[in-house]
């Protein structure tokens, strides 16, 4: 990784260098037409050749393969100007005479700079265009790499993505895998054999065939005929739409136009589906066909309505797809937002002043984007867009205009511009999308559905019964995924006490079809006490999902639930144990998986970080029902959901800050933020005095006489935190054993809206002004937030005065 000095010691190499060469390069005439042999700028031949050399050295930088991104474009930018240098050094002794005192040397030598032209030309251009990427380079890093792309990157923009499972392995192949899925079709469409029906038909019967008249065995010989006829013609008639899905879906990325529409009830997979396909390499391979030589950008968006604003707006969704293709494509940013791109050009590249964009700078830009002949000329857009459904609606924007919008974006450059969505089947989607490019997706999932089963299903000895039930669970589930993974899920708790098939079909007819009945079932099912801790589970949810607040309940903050439950104020108290090793760590973390498991069942996860989510979109719907509400209430006795995060948060820091990584346990300013909005801290401000002691030993460790050198202070709104550093080699204003505090402290946040905290803490606790870095930090935060009057405060109570 490149230090910042070298960065910049490398791009003010390639500036100095480009701009000599230029000079050098334009005039070479007169480099050697003057009798003395002297440039221009008083520089004869010899100095001339020296700086090239000197230049040739400052831009080599080693192990240059250990860099990547932004860096490795500035060492490969680097490294093409050292060519350029070094054909330039070339050139120059080929042109220059080899006397210069000779007339006729010197016109010789003029000469050769005219049979040179070409060559000269040619670096020129090559110059041109180190100065061009340079810019860009150096534009783009004070405009975007540097605190500026945050203007397009929101917070959650991929938190959605995220939380969305991967698909199973055996899941979907058939879209891409046309020869295997094919042999799939074939071999799905051979009737099972009579066993198997006979098992599925009788599956929990008692009736004895010898028991039973000849008519009645007649009469159910013919029905299981008809019931087997109707099968068959019915499983023909699934293999031959999702055939033609396929052919359809496959048809329209390398050759399509317009919108593809993935439909498909709640809980199907949609959401799964778009993730899969937008990683999928075979979307990209048949995209690029499409494309036909275009430089070829394919972005993803996932709407969710349970997120924050900018996971269910246009303006996130500009944002995001934004984000994603100048992340890729530098070279469009002076094209689509040109008002920035100018004043990052008029500015000096060095300054660290942010060029702002505005919302409507943003949806500009985006329609800059896809509405660009020149560029459209160049590029090909492929964007994917889940949960169409999930869109805020608001007064003078619902989904017809959603749909509007989306339409006008592919017809400006068919060719170029085009989109697949998914939704569920509502009227605004099912009447504005064509069929003829829409999958509906619960109608054709059937066999993925039963892989999925039998993969998750333990094995048996027996396998007719387990292949009798994953036909039952596929038929009841209406090409429902999520509803099958729920069932699946109370299947296997079942399966190792070996219950009869009777027992398991009964399982499953129990469960509802719908999927908001079937929530309130699992919640019914269990015991009382795991029902409680269900319920706060899914109290907190809201607080940290969706939010742009950035608080994480992860597996280890979880875990002190058990606790909590016992104790509201544990972790306030001195017997808290906060030094956990990695070890115990871990094993708390997997004892919160049980928890999750078996109080939740299976409508909370948690994705790879172990953070902890709904386990589908629909539950956060489900959990805005007046019923369900009034029992998440009456769970938590009228105690505020962020009460309970918030004392699992404070444990969460304590166990962290106990080995000086504090931060990894989310972000407080956050936290205070949320408590705040909820009121929940008042005098003597017990919780926010535990908060702050977490990092008082952080800040009481900096002591008065470390303060040396200048001091800058810089603020992150966004994260709430005001910070120092120190510059102790002032004259080069290099950041020589540089010191960064960072105050994460609640009493030096000066963004929030009240400050009772602040103000009761300088008059009633000696330690919140007990030095001088302290000090320092409140006088900032009065003057970033000159609505807190602590100056006043520290001057009448004479922690300070004029004369310090």
């Amino acid at each position: 990784m490149l230090d910042p000095v070298t960065a910049i010691g490398l791009a003010s190499s390639i500036v100095a260098f480009v701009d000599f060469s230029a000079k050098l390069v334009k005039g070479s005439i007169e480099i050697y037409q003057a009798s003395d042999g002297t440039l221009t700028e008083n520089r004869n031949s010899q100095a001339v050749a020296g700086a090239m050399e000197r230049f040739a050295a400052r831009l080599i930088i080693q192990q240059s393969s250990q860099l990547f991104g932004d860096e490795k474009e500035l060492v490969d930018l680097a490294e093409n100007c050292h060519i350029v240098c070094m054909e330039l050094l070339d050139l120059l002794g080929r042109i220059k005479p080899k006397d210069l005192s000779s007339k006729k040397q010197s016109l010789w030598a003029a000469l050769k700079n005219r049979f040179h032209e070409g060559e000269r030309k040619e670096l020129e251009n090559r110059l041109d265009t180190c100065r061009r990427q340079l810019e860009l380079h150096m534009s783009f890093k004070t405009m975007i790499s540097v605190d500026k792309l945050s203007h397009l990157k929101h917070d959650d923009m991929d938190k959605r993505h995220g939380m969305i499972e991967d698909a199973h392995e055996k899941t979907f192949q058939w879209i891409f895998d046309i020869d295997g899925a094919a042999r799939n079709d074939q071999a799905g469409s051979v009737s099972p054999a009579p066993d198997d029906w006979d098992s599925v038909d009788t599956l929990g019967s008692n009736d004895s065939d010898a028991s039973v008249s000849s008519f009645r065995r007649q009469e159910r010989a013919r029905r299981r005929k008809w019931k087997r006829d109707t099968e068959i013609e019915k499983t023909n008639e699934e293999i031959q739409m999702r055939q033609e899905s396929r052919e359809k879906f496959l048809t329209w990325l390398s050759a399509g136009t317009g919108i593809f529409h993935i439909s498909g009830k709640m809980g199907c997979g949609k959401s799964t589906l778009m993730k899969f396909l937008s990683h999928h390499p075979g979307t990209r391979t048949r995209l690029d066909e499409w494309a036909s030589g275009n430089r070829l950008v394919l972005a993803s968006f996932f709407f969710w309505r349970p997120g924050s604003g900018d996971q269910k707006s246009l303006d996130g969704l500009y944002r995001s797809l934004l984000h994603s293709v100048l992340k890729h494509h530098h070279d469009l940013i002076p094209s689509i937002f040109p008002r920035a791109w100018r004043e990052a050009r008029e500015r000096s590249w060095a300054t660290q002043t942010e060029v702002t964009l505005s919302g409507d700078d943003i949806s500009e830009a985006f329609d800059l984007l896809v509405r660009s002949e020149n560029i459209c000329a160049n590029y090909s857009f492929c964007f994917f867009m889940d949960g169409l459904d999930e869109y805020q609606i608001r007064t003078q924007a619902d989904h017809m205009d959603l749909v509007e919008r989306l339409h006008s974006w592919t017809t400006a450059f068919p060719s170029n511009i085009k989109l697949c969505v998914s939704s569920r089947e509502e009227h605004p989607f099912m009447n504005s999308f064509a069929e003829a490019q829409r999958l509906r997706l619960h109608t054709l999932t059937q066999y993925d559905i039963k892989a999925y089963i039998l993969d998750r299903l333990p094995s048996s000895k027996s396998p007719r019964p387990r292949q009798a039930l994953a036909k039952y669970i596929v038929k009841k589930a209406s090409g429902v995924f999520f509803w099958v993974a729920l069932v699946v899920r109370s299947i296997r708790g079942q399966w190792y006490f070996e219950p009869k098939p009777a027992r398991l079909r009964k399982i499953v007819r129990e469960f509802p079809s719908e999927l908001n009945d079937l929530y309130r079932h699992i919640l019914k099912k269990l015991h009382k006490s795991d029902r409680k801790m269900a319920y706060q589970t899914l109290a907190m949810l809201p607080f940290v999902t969706g939010r742009q607040s950035c608080i994480y309940l992860d597996l280890l903050a979880y875990s002190f639930l058990d606790e909590y439950d016992l104790n509201e104020r544990f972790a306030r108290e001195d017997k808290f144990k906060a030094k956990l090793s990695e070890e115990q760590k871990e094993e708390r973390r997997q004892i919160a998986r049980t928890m999750l498991s078996d109080w939740c069942g299976g409508l909370v996860e948690f994705d790879r970080r172990g953070n902890i989510g709904y386990a589908h979109r629909s539950v956060a719907d489900f959990l805005e029902d007046d019923d369900i509400q009034q029992q998440m209430a009456a769970s938590l006795h009228g105690t505020h959901p962020v009460s309970v995060l918030s004392e699992l948060m404070l444990a969460r820091w304590k166990v962290q800050g106990s080995d000086g990584d504090w931060r990894r346990g989310g972000s407080p300013y956050n936290l205070m933020v949320l408590r705040e909005v909820h009121h929940l801290d008042h005098e003597p401000f017990e919780f926010l005095r535990n908060m702050n002691d977490i990092f008082e030993p952080h800040l009481n460790s900096i002591d008065d006489s470390t303060l040396l050198g200048s001091i800058e202070i810089w603020v992150r709104e966004y994260a709430g935190y005001i910070a120092m550093r120190q510059v102790k080699d002032e004259i080069n204003m290099r950041k020589v054993g540089e010191s960064v505090y960072l105050s994460f402290a609640p009493l030096f946040f000066p963004f929030l809206k009240t400050n009772d905290y602040v103000l009761w803490s300088i008059e009633n606790d000696p330690k919140a002004t007990n030095t001088a870095f302290k000090m320092v930090l409140l006088f900032y935060a009065s003057i970033i937030n000159p609505s807190y009057p602590v100056l006043d405060m520290l001057l009448e109570l004479n922690i300070i005065s004029p004369k310090m």
